[in-house]
């Protein structure tokens, strides 16, 4: 065997390990995509609106919305105009803002929009309609001097937008006065996870609360004395950006919490027990949540023939859209509940004895 390689053996050697390294290269290379630009919508601002008014509303935040000019909503009630500015003696439209009406018609209830942009359609956006006035947070609300001062009845679209990002409420409450604070976020397509903390007029800390209706906080308070009771709001992560937006409610309105039974047969009219908070006509029941007794009201509910849940009326999960039914609300003095959904049944429902 001979101890050196010719010189035609170590070229061909040679080659070799080069062939292999470029293999080995090649192999490890991804794909390049050549994907087309695609319309994705993450955020509007505000996230809803109160029924019978007009207001501004700006995409907050998404991907390839170049010369959006138009929202599509899910409910014909609900229309956007894009606003238009001077331009050499001429409107021209301004992308990603809007002037949007909803009709006093439009039941409360979340439903979806869209932005229509150069390159197409984009994905849905939950988009509340409620009964009360409403108002934007103002910044700076980062401590306790600086909180925002808010009336009962009022529904403030906030924003975390950074993580340090800490905002505070000032709320003004009698003796004995009721209400329910309540932050929608993850429910209508927010990244936040809020908290809220509420604290009474000698600073010590009510309420801790989170995760409450649905991934949601609700607090029901009845205030002790009179005086300006503090609410803090922030991510639980202490994460933030516009897609971290809240629509923050103060009111006296009712919230229910559930229905017994929770299903009806269809073609049929049954009594049904709505449990809740703040019920007109309610009587405390044995129920409680955050110690906080509920009540308890017997109501008279027709299940259609062919039930069809209010469009839009309830956000449900994935998992529960197929599922038929009808909506209902409570009305009070104050304005309607959140819509609850009563499911239709297969068979006559029969209560656990």
């Amino acid at each position: 065997m001979p101890l050196f390689l010719s010189l035609s053996s170590r070229r061909g050697l040679i080659v070799g390990r080069i062939a292999a390294l470029l293999c080995g290269i090649l192999c490890c290379i991804q794909p390049l995509s050549a994907q087309l630009p695609q319309a994705r919508l993450y955020a509007v601002s505000p996230a809803g609106g109160q029924q019978g008014t007009t207001f501004d509303l700006t995409l907050a935040n998404g991907i390839d919305l170049d010369d959006s000019f138009e929202l599509r909503f899910s409910h014909p009630g609900i229309k956007a105009a894009v606003k238009t500015q001077d331009v050499e003696g001429k409107p021209q439209p301004i992308s990603g803002q809007f002037a949007v009406t909803i009709d006093a018609a439009v039941p409360t209830g979340v439903y979806d929009v869209r932005a229509v942009s150069r390159y197409g359609i984009s994905n849905p956006r939950s988009f509340v309609v409620g009964s009360r006035p409403e108002v934007k947070e103002t910044e700076p609300n980062n401590d306790n001097e600086k909180a925002q001062k808010i009336e009962v009845n009022t529904v403030v679209n906030g924003l975390s937008n950074s993580a340090t990002d800490l905002d505070f409420y000032k709320i003004s409450l009698k003796k004995d006065e009721r209400v329910l604070i309540r932050c929608q976020a993850m429910s209508i397509d927010s990244k936040l996870d809020p908290t809220l903390e509420l604290y009474a007029p000698d600073g010590r800390l009510l309420q801790y609360t989170r995760n409450r209706v649905g991934r949601d906080p609700l607090i029901d308070v009845t205030a002790a004395a009179d005086g300006d009771y503090i609410l803090k709001i922030y991510d639980f992560l202490y994460q933030g950006s516009n897609d971290h937006f809240y629509r923050l409610s103060v009111g006296r309105t009712p919230h229910v919490e559930f229905a017994l039974p929770p299903a009806g047969l269809p073609g049929t009219t049954g009594e049904y027990t709505l449990y809740a908070h703040l019920l007109p006509g309610g009587t405390p029941s044995d129920y409680e949540i955050d110690g906080v007794k509920l009540d308890a009201l017997k109501v008279s509910i027709a299940m259609p023939e062919q039930p069809q849940p209010e469009q839009g009326a309830v956000n449900v999960p994935a998992v529960s859209a197929g599922l038929e039914g009808v909506t209902y609300r409570v009305d009070s003095p104050d304005g309607p509940s959140d819509p609850i959904l009563i499911h239709a049944a297969k068979a006559t429902p029969l209560a656990e004895v």
